[in-house]
């Protein structure tokens, strides 16, 4: 009988899964996040921004909500009238996100609330919400965690004060990053769920390694040796896509 490496097996078992594969293969990822106002009719969407695996920008606009703005919620959103008067319409900004985000994997954060506002559908397989990923709600006790207190745990501050949807996604796929190679074997092999709240680092249960601070020094340790990580880089996630401030998040432009 002959042998398969588990790796050689994972590939041609992926081989046919179509355009999940095509996606994963291409490692073509996107996080999104979206800032809404009040209008008439509920929320609508007035931002919405898009960045790559890497944290460079792909889109970042205004949107002109398609009725009457009652409260820009401008003390979270940051988003006053002046933003929207030119902006472009929701119809032709939606088209531009499908584009964007077909057959890619989309990381962010209570997604749903984003799908919804852009009034968009994105199957399961291809979602990666860290306020939905079982790991990290086990770890909160069931709780789910904001995307301020989970990027504080990466020790990134965001969200002090006015909220920026650039600087969510951002976030939003560091955290992503930190568990990607978890997160993927998770799906892939269909782990037992049970088997994830034991700490296979000091075999305490109710939390994972990945939080576990015994674990986490020791890998700190390990990475002084070598090129600083993505989240040792970052200390505060800034809006911008300029050079500097992709630098200060720990992104090369």
């Amino acid at each position: 009988m002959s042998y398969t490496s588990p790796s050689l097996y994972k590939l041609r078992s992926m081989q046919v899964l179509g355009e999940f594969t095509k996606a994963l293969m291409k490692f073509d990822f996107v996080a999104i996040d979206c800032e809404m106002v009040i209008t008439d009719t509920g929320t609508e969407l007035a931002r919405v921004s898009i960045v790559d695996y890497q944290g460079k920008v792909a889109l970042d606009t205004f949107v002109k909500p398609q009725d009457p703005v009652t409260d820009y919620r401008t003390d979270i959103s940051g988003i006053v009238p002046e933003n929207l008067q030119n902006a472009p319409a929701f119809q032709a900004v939606r088209k531009k996100v499908r584009q964007l985000i077909k057959f890619k994997f989309v990381v962010g954060h209570a997604l749903n609330c984003d799908f919804k506002a852009l009034q968009l559908g994105c199957q399961a397989k291809f979602r990666r919400d860290t306020a939905e990923f079982f790991p990290i709600k086990e770890t909160w006790n069931g709780i789910t965690p904001s995307l301020k207190n989970l990027a504080s745990v990466f020790g990134l501050s965001i969200q002090d004060g006015i909220h920026d949807s650039v600087e969510d996604a951002r976030a939003a796929m560091i955290v992503y990053r930190n568990y990607e190679t978890f997160w993927e074997d998770f799906i892939f092999y269909k782990t037992d769920p049970e088997n994830l709240v034991t700490c296979f680092f000091c075999q305490k249960h109710g939390h994972i390694k990945y939080f576990c601070e015994p674990w986490r020094k020791q890998q700190r340790q390990s990475k002084q040796k070598d090129e600083p990580s993505m989240v040792q880089a970052s200390s505060t996630i800034v809006p911008n896509g300029t050079a500097e401030n992709s630098e200060k998040c720990g992104y090369i432009s």
